[in-house]
């Protein structure tokens, strides 16, 4: 059964609570917090659980505390402490596609601008390309770092991802070999899958360029924006953004026959 963490909706907002006095000065403090379920907590779709949240305030009285998951106003709370019983729905992390996706989906089920019969991969699915070609390459030297008397460490077990899936040209050199060697040798395109350098088109309408690193739209929208991931020459394996970025910027897909 799928789980969520529940404290990311906590953090885009949980309760928001309001007074009863309309009067704008002077200024009043409202302080609102949830102590169940605690942050971190996970919980299954379709399983039943409780919410529960105190709100205080320096002076009058709360009218009224709207309770909201993922953005979405679910209940009108007229009490504080509240204690309320939710189910979370299935479909709750399957909005729309300008919405976003589960990260977790496999397949994404985002068809977007792919044609018929193909789809944009999800984050979870680029993890499933990445983890399969690290299992078929040998191990290299990478994470090189020189301790205070001068000796070298390193993790002899690396895996060089971007090599295999980088096509063989628009790469600029490295600039991060000398803590992943096995970067300057270059892409190798192993897969044929062939990413190349791309630039991206920010919403100024202005085009910028590299010859480091591709970036690639994902499914999921993230607390700051939408969730893309990263290639670039400067490390082994490829970076999943954490908060994601304005979905205003054109960024290239890869598509993925269902």
């Amino acid at each position: 059964m799928k789980k969520f963490g529940f404290f990311l909706f906590a953090v885009l907002g949980l309760i928001a609570c309001g007074d009863d006095n309309n009067d704008p000065t002077p200024e009043q403090h409202v302080t609102c917090s949830i102590s169940a379920p605690a942050e971190g907590a996970t919980v299954n779709i379709a399983e039943k659980m409780t919410i529960k949240g105190e709100a205080t305030i320096d002076f009058g009285e709360i009218s009224n505390v709207t309770l909201k998951v993922g953005g979405k106003a679910i209940s009108e709370v007229t009490a504080v402490p509240f204690s309320y019983d939710y189910t979370f729905e299935a479909n709750q992390m399957n909005k729309e596609n300008e919405e976003g996706k589960d990260a977790d989906a496999v397949p994404s089920g985002v068809q977007g601008i792919c044609p018929s019969g193909w789809h944009l991969p999800s984050k979870a699915e680029w993890k499933i390309l990445e983890n399969f070609v690290a299992e078929q390459l040998p191990p290299v030297e990478g994470d090189v770092w020189e301790d205070d008397f001068g000796d070298k460490h390193s993790d002899p077990n690396c895996k060089n991802v971007w090599s295999a899936l980088a096509g063989l040209e628009g790469w600029s050199a490295s600039g991060n070999s000398d803590m992943n060697p096995d970067l300057a040798n270059g892409p190798r395109n192993t897969y044929g899958l062939t990413i190349i350098p791309s630039g991206q088109c920010y919403q100024t309408g202005s085009f910028g360029w590299s010859e480091s690193g591709a970036d690639f739209w994902t499914t999921e929208m993230q607390s700051q924006g939408a969730g893309n991931i990263t290639f670039s020459n400067n490390s082994y394996g490829i970076t999943y953004s954490k908060y994601g970025i304005t979905p205003k910027r054109g960024f290239p897909i890869r598509c993925i026959k269902d």
